[in-house]
């Protein structure tokens, strides 16, 4: 892939670099305007509270509170959410963009290092489908970017290389250029040692002197000192919220591990099929000597290159070297969180995967059986093969193409990931989230037992499913789910809190007072306070445990302790205004539907859109003509709200009153059908017209 040494080359033809190019920014074109999906929610984007703060890019540069320190992607993350917003379209084009940059570098770094047929190579980079996840998905928009930068910084110092004179620009230019690439993503970390031996083989000295060594070293020690401050800083980022061994091997397993991950990748380019956005983990022990022929295999692929030198010239060893040494960060001895869930994933060979094209096609092109001089040659043998070329390019875009339709929604890619991998346990979670976000709590808690079995050592799972079946009403479920949590969470944590808080409201819901108290002195209050939460999260575990501590004491007899804990929490409510909301809740699901009443009421006053709640707590309260009072203010206000219609009608009919529940059922169904609420629903609503106006015929003097 290196030439020997400075020389002329002829131009580049614009169709050579531009046609891949183009096919890059096309190829996956059906994910476009395609769903957030998973980090894009969590890490980046719609979660991540810097993408709306106006100091956002200065705290990505200078602070530690981005799970991961990327701080170029997240602030060109930040000028497009100021643009946009949550909404898809342009992060998705800026991926395509970035692809189609990064493809017309590719093929103009290879063309300078005078690798045959350079834009081969690029089209078949554009359109592999192992591209298609980094593309197609919102967050890998570090790994385009980290990609484009690092190909033009290659560029960069090629052209140092070339110079006699005037160097300084060029050589500058490369050292910023990989410096905005790990800003990036640190992808081409393990960069200067090739960097290095090219200077030292590649140089105007004789590479076994001391002097090319020398000159080699004071060439590319900017490029070491960048990578090192850079890995020093990163890898305590990647570990943010996960477990230290995101493995679970230990050393020589993970050492037994590099050449099954290093042939993964090997395979896949050559074998491009059933992709899948979580692949299987594998089990591999290394003290069994079977699992070390992997590695084996490397290195005999070296030894095997390096004695066809001969034959083959120096490209090929160079290459399957430059995609072992770029891969190094991904072969699994540094730990990065995705580790927990997959060895592999076809993100991580985004960058790398030009080496083993190139070892490909430089391969097949020495193959060829025809005399041709040093240029391209013009048998037909060699037309052939520039035809099956094209062929297999054409195919390759073909399955990209389909599997970019998978990416367009988060529920399609995880339920795809589900039909090739059942045990993801992620894939189940995700899921679940999605159901439980969606109303759909029954399926959310099957599909979060599912992940709690495949992973019964993951606290989150435990938590949510603990939360969902709170939900459900399902109170010894859930308090089963969250003591779970806490046992395995065994550091303060938001899990362990979160966990800690929700099995006190299911202790007490199961009849168990001094259990639920036990949990908020011992668990909750102490922690409270120093666990890192964001301010919302806070707030609400905060009043929830206070509403629950209540109940709690009144529950075990002690009205003293109770009577100061309500104070204390009207305290808090007070200086809290945020806390309300959660305090009323907390209060409904703590059976205490009066003191929910008093703070609905205080809500309500500020936004009628609570009228609803305080109604229902009245009802529960056994307040009856107050809680038909809000009802009806509640259809009031809000119209055409089906909702808000059902509810009051509902109410005058509990209240012995359904000749005035009629108009209000129809006025409900209309809107409902209008508004496309879901059949079951207006089903309901339907029969309890019914009953209203048998009710409204019998009461009828």
């Amino acid at each position: 892939m290196m030439p020997s040494s400075a020389h002329v080359r002829s131009p580049l033809p614009v169709w050579q670099w531009l046609v891949p190019a183009l096919a890059a920014i096309v190829i996956c074109l059906p994910a476009w305007n395609g769903e957030l999906i998973w980090d894009d929610h969590g890490l980046y984007l719609t979660d991540n509270p810097l993408m709306r703060a106006a100091d956002g890019p200065w705290r990505f540069w200078f602070s530690t509170e981005c799970v991961d320190y990327y701080p170029l992607t997240y602030t060109l993350f930040w000028v497009q959410w100021q643009l946009v917003g949550a909404a898809p379209w342009l992060y998705h084009a800026t991926n395509f963009l970035l692809h189609g940059i990064a493809t017309a570098l590719l093929v103009r770094l290879l063309h300078r290092l005078s690798v045959p047929m350079p834009w081969l190579v690029g089209l078949l980079f554009a359109v592999h489908p192992l591209q298609v996840e980094t593309v197609s998905w919102i967050s890998q928009q570090k790994a385009l970017l980290a990609t484009a930068c690092g190909y033009a910084a290659l560029i960069a110092f090629d052209r140092d290389r070339d110079r006699a004179s005037g160097r300084w620009p060029a050589r500058l230019a490369a050292v910023v250029l990989y410096a905005l690439s790990l800003a990036a993503k640190p992808i081409f970390i393990t960069l200067p040692p090739i960097l290095f031996a090219w200077t030292a083989l590649s140089g105007p000295s004789d590479p076994r002197s001391s002097k090319a060594w020398a000159r080699a070293a004071a060439v590319t020690a900017p490029f070491f000192v960048i990578a090192l401050v850079f890995g020093v800083v990163g890898i305590p980022f990647q570990l943010k919220g996960f477990e230290p061994d995101a493995r679970g091997q230990d050393m020589l397993s993970r050492f037994a591990s590099l050449g099954w991950t290093a042939w993964f990748y090997v395979w896949k380019t050559c074998w491009p099929f059933d992709q899948c956005f979580i692949y299987p983990r594998w089990r591999i022990d290394g003290q069994n000597l079977l699992h070390w022929l992997p590695n084996a295999g490397i290195v005999a692929v070296a030894l095997l290159l390096a004695g066809l030198r001969g034959r083959l010239g120096d490209r090929p060893l160079i290459a399957w070297l430059v995609y072992l040494l770029t891969m190094l960060p991904a072969l699994g001895i540094v730990d990065v969180g995705f580790w927990q869930f997959s060895y592999v994933a076809d993100h991580y060979v985004y960058q790398s995967l030009p080496a083993l094209l190139v070892l490909a096609v430089d391969l097949v092109w020495l193959c060829v059986p025809v005399n041709r001089p040093a240029g391209v040659g013009s048998g037909a043998a060699h037309r052939a093969c520039l035809w099956l070329a094209v062929a297999v390019a054409c195919l390759l875009a073909v399955i990209s193409w389909q599997r970019a339709r998978i990416y367009r929604t988060e529920a399609g890619l995880w339920l795809d990931t589900l039909a090739k991998n059942p045990s993801a346990e992620i894939a189940w979670y995700q899921l679940a989230v999605a159901d439980a976000a969606s109303g759909r709590l029954a399926e959310a808690e099957a599909r979060y037992a599912r992940a709690a079995a495949l992973s019964p050592r993951v606290a989150r799972t435990w938590v949510r499913l603990g939360e969902t079946r709170r939900g459900l009403r399902k109170w010894a479920a859930a308090r089963e789910a969250y003591a779970q949590a806490v046992a395995l969470d065994n550091r303060p944590s938001r899990d362990r809190l979160t966990a800690a808080v929700g099995g006190a409201i299911a202790a007490l819901a199961t009849g168990e007072p001094t259990a639920a108290l036990d949990l908020l002195k011992g668990e909750v209050a102490p922690h409270l306070d120093t666990v890192s939460l964001t301010a919302e999260d806070r707030t609400g575990l905060t009043a929830r445990a206070a509403a629950y501590r209540r109940a709690a004491l009144l529950a075990s007899g002690d009205t003293e302790a109770a009577a100061a804990a309500e104070a204390a929490l009207a305290r808090y409510l007070d200086r809290n205004a945020n806390a309300r909301e959660p305090a009323a809740r907390a209060s409904d699901e703590a059976r205490q539907p009066a003191a929910a009443a008093t703070i609905w009421a205080s809500l309500a006053a500020d936004d009628p859109a609570f009228l609803a709640n305080l109604a229902a707590s009245l009802m529960a309260a056994g307040q009856t003509d107050a809680a038909v009072s809000a009802f009806l203010e509640s259809a009031r206000r809000f119209p055409d709200d089906p909702g808000m219609a059902a509810n009051a009608a509902r109410a005058l009919a509990i209240a012995g009153r359904p000749a005035e529940a009629l108009p209000l059922f129809e006025r409900a169904l209309e809107r409902g059908r209008a508004a496309g609420i879901d059949p079951t629903t207006l089903t309901r609503w339907a029969e309890e017209r019914v009953r209203a106006g048998a009710a409204a015929g019998k009461s009828a003097p």
